[in-house]
């Protein structure tokens, strides 16, 4: 009987890893095609964030949960960097915090950051930004705190 519960043990516990290895490599994905689209100049983001062995939790402005280390926080401030914030943000489905103040990122903000359900505190204050401020902030019902001053929205 003992050895009717080694394999299946086994076969959970491979199981788990790969589940666990998937949404990491999801969160991976999402932060390396950010990078793909913006300028980091002064190389704020370090080496880390072309590499794809190490853990993103161990990448710059970065934080991870202890748990499921998914990305909670985003914390790339007053780092110089340029672009605009593309739509695979979107898949970092356990960030609490995003901010990304003080760059000079451009544009509009991407519809897909309504998916993002659990985030209490986005601060984008202080770049270049514009469009209309979007109406899916209100679907956030989570959101504490809101920072958007120092862009050119509508």
């Amino acid at each position: 009987m003992a050895n009717i519960h080694f394999p299946f043990l086994s076969l959970l516990l491979i199981q788990c890893f790969i589940i666990g290895f998937s949404t990491t490599a999801t969160d991976q994905s999402a932060l390396l095609q950010f990078k793909a689209q913006i300028e980091d100049p002064r190389n704020a983001l370090g080496n880390e964030w072309t590499s794809t062995w190490m853990s993103v939790c161990n990448w710059t402005g970065v934080s991870c949960g202890h748990h499921h280390r998914r990305i909670t926080a985003l914390d790339l401030s007053n780092m110089g960097i340029k672009g605009t914030i593309g739509p695979q943000l979107g898949n970092l489905s356990f960030l609490v915090s995003l901010n990304l103040s003080g760059n000079n990122f451009h544009g509009e903000l991407p519809r897909e950051l309504a998916s993002l359900r659990r985030l209490k505190l986005v601060d984008l204050s202080n770049n270049a930004l514009s469009g209309e401020i979007p109406a899916w902030f209100g679907n956030l019902t989570a959101l504490q705190q809101l920072y958007l001053g120092g862009n050119r929205f509508q």
